[in-house]
C-alpha cells in the first residue's frame, strides 16, 4: 500500500472511530475507488459487500 493510500485509509478509520462516516458511508467510499475492500475490512471488521444500486427511473416500455 502506498502512502498516499495508507494515508486515507487512516483518515477513514478517523472518521468511523468518531461516528462521521458509518459503514454506509464507507461503503460509498469504497464504491468511488477512495478506499479498497481491504481497507473496508480493516476498519470495520465486516467483509465489504458490494451492494446493487437500483435505478430510480422506470424503464421504457
Amino acid at each position: 500500500m502506498g502512502i498516499f493510500a495508507q494515508q486515507f485509509e487512516d483518515m477513514y478509520r478517523m472518521d468511523y472511530q468518531f461516528g462521521w462516516l458509518d459503514k454506509n458511508g464507507l461503503k460509498d467510499v469504497v464504491s468511488k475507488g477512495y478506499l479498497s475492500a481491504d481497507g473496508y475490512k480493516r476498519i470495520t471488521g465486516d467483509e465489504y459487500a458490494q451492494t446493487e444500486t437500483v435505478s430510480a427511473q422506470p424503464e421504457n416500455q
